[in-house]
């Protein structure tokens, strides 16, 4: 998988986990809604779909379900706030904070 700075969509980032994951031990998306604590197993699915956003905890909830630390759990935070910015200062104040 490529590194976490490489991506500039979160939903991206979140499928190529989830399909390198599956690869290796047969993980779904139950599995992964489980260990990010959500009650909807396809929740996750419906994300990188787009038909759903993640709030700053459950974007905390996923980067730690990845086993994110440091640099690469606040990397991700901040481009699920950069995806979901709603106007233009938003989106670069959150860029910057990628730089």
């Amino acid at each position: 998988m490529r590194p976490i700075i490489e991506y500039n969509n979160y939903r991206r980032y979140i499928q190529d986990f989830y399909q390198e994951k599956k690869k290796m031990v047969g993980f779904s998306w139950r599995d992964f809604a489980r260990s990010a604590k959500f009650s909807s197993p396809v929740f996750l699915k419906l994300v990188c779909d787009g038909k759903s956003g993640l709030s700053d905890d459950a974007a905390n909830r996923v980067a730690s379900a990845m086993d994110l630390a440091g640099f690469e759990f606040d990397y991700f935070t901040a481009l699920v706030r950069f995806n979901q910015a709603k106007n233009d200062n938003l989106r670069d104040e959150t860029f910057a904070e990628l730089k």
